[in-house]
């Protein structure tokens, strides 16, 4: 089973040196495990990846059930946030066919994507996500979502998309959500 849009969102990035790491909340009972890619390398406007930055995989073990929120941490070695601006973003398959699955843009000073991935610190809206459902944009180094952990799966990402309900800071870390 391979996961689709609305399977998984995140929910907490830490780009702050003391705090680098990211959460993620699955959204739908996982039935095999099921490997996911994490990238801050920027989506080039044509297509395709920006190279020259990390990637980091997780693996969710059969068995994980709807609501379950997991933390990447260790990120410098790998996928290393950036407090100048970067992204992440959540997909399966290999770089060059990606099956994408949510993302987000965070510390550089706005709250949206940019035109096209120009830099380490830019990068456009991934092809299939759509920016304010899937693909979420913070100005600051570091968020944890803070709303609602009840409801349907499309109401609590109606909810994770809503940026009133997050928590922001520029210089420490957030506490990421519990299971929902």
């Amino acid at each position: 089973m391979a996961l689709n849009l609305g399977d998984i969102a995140i929910v907490g990035y830490g780009a702050d040196t003391s705090v680098k790491s990211f959460a993620f909340v699955v959204l739908t009972d996982v039935a095999s495990d099921e490997v996911v890619n994490f990238t801050d390398n920027g989506w080039l406007s044509a297509g395709g990846f920006r190279s020259g930055e990390g990637t980091v995989t997780s693996t969710i073990p059969a068995g994980t059930t709807a609501g379950t929120v997991i933390t990447v941490t260790g990120l410098t070695s790998t996928l290393n946030p950036s407090t100048s601006g970067d992204q992440i973003i959540a997909y399966q398959g290999s770089a060059s066919s990606p099956n994408f699955l949510f993302a987000i843009d965070f510390a550089d000073g706005n709250a949206t994507f940019a035109g096209d991935a120009t830099n380490s610190n830019t990068s456009a809206v991934p092809t299939g996500l759509a920016f304010g459902t899937n693909a979420l944009a913070f100005e600051l180094d570091n968020g944890a979502y803070t709303g609602s952990l009840s409801g349907s799966k499309a109401e609590i990402l109606t909810n994770i998309a809503n940026a009133a309900n997050w928590t922001l800071n520029d210089s420490a870390g957030v506490t990421y959500p519990a299971s929902f």
